[in-house]
């Protein structure tokens, strides 16, 4: 059985990635969730095997 541990991921805040408030854009918080999601993965499969992470979205938007 693989260990596990908790992930740490650092960045420095680039203006690049401000939305139009200050904060950092959620499509940035995606990206890094997604890539982690995608290497964890290959640390659970067959070195020969490859992933693919599939990210879905619920929700409407308000008006």
């Amino acid at each position: 059985m693989a260990h596990i541990s908790d992930p740490h991921f650092a960045e420095r805040v680039r203006a690049s990635f401000e939305q139009q408030h200050g904060f950092v854009h959620g499509g940035v918080v995606g990206m890094i969730a997604d890539s982690a999601a995608g290497y964890a993965a290959m640390t659970m499969v067959p070195a020969s095997a490859s992933v693919l992470t599939v990210m879905v979205m619920h929700g409407k938007v308000e008006k």
